[in-house]
C-alpha cells in the first residue's frame, strides 16, 4: 500500500488524483530543419517505456508519409540528448528529459499534433482519501500542490519553432 504516489503518464488510478504538471513532449535537433524535412533527417531512437514510444510512433504517423529513417537505436535518453547535440541526428524527448539539449546550440520545440495543440505527458500527484485524513500527508500533499502553484517547471523560452 502507498499513501502518496506520483504518476506519470495517463494511468487509470484508485484514489484520488491532482494533475501536477502538464509536461511537453519536445523535437530536439541540431540544425533548423522543416518539421516536414525531418523524414530526410537521421532519427535517434532511444529505449523507453510503452507509452513514450507510442507517442513518438503516433506524431511520426501523423506528420510523415513514411516512418523516419532511424540512424541509431540507442539504450537511453542521455545517450540520445548526446547524440543530438553532436548534430548526428534529431529525436522527441518529454521535457523533463532534455537535460543538456535545454542550451542555445539546440534547437527545442514543443511536439504538437497535426490540429496544432501540445502533446503533453501528465505527472498526477495520486493518493487515498483515507491517507488525507493523515496530519502528517495532508501536510506533504499541501506542500507539493503548494509548490506547483507557485513554481514554473515549463521554461518556454528555450522553445524555437520553425518560421516558414
Amino acid at each position: 500500500d502507498c499513501m502518496v504516489a506520483f504518476a506519470r503518464g495517463g494511468y487509470d488510478v484508485s484514489g484520488k488524483s491532482e494533475l501536477l504538471l502538464a509536461e511537453p513532449y519536445c523535437l530536439v535537433y541540431k540544425e533548423l530543419v522543416p518539421p516536414e524535412s525531418l523524414v530526410k533527417v537521421p532519427f535517434i531512437k532511444y529505449q523507453t517505456d510503452a507509452s513514450v514510444a507510442n507517442i513518438i510512433e503516433t506524431w511520426c504517423a501523423e506528420h510523415f508519409d513514411e516512418p523516419p529513417s532511424v540512424a541509431m537505436d540507442v539504450n537511453s535518453m542521455s545517450t540520445c540528448r548526446h547524440f543530438v547535440r553532436a548534430g548526428l541526428g534529431w529525436s522527441i524527448l518529454t521535457y523533463m528529459g532534455l537535460g543538456s539539449c535545454k542550451d542555445k546550440d539546440i534547437y527545442v520545440s514543443p511536439l504538437r499534433s497535426k490540429n496544432g495543440e501540445y502533446i503533453t505527458r501528465d505527472t498526477n500527484m495520486v493518493y487515498t482519501k483515507d491517507a488525507e485524513n493523515l496530519v502528517v500527508v495532508k501536510t506533504f500533499i499541501e506542500y507539493v500542490r503548494n509548490y506547483y502553484k507557485e513554481h514554473t517547471v515549463v521554461d518556454d523560452s528555450i522553445f524555437r519553432e520553425y518560421k516558414a
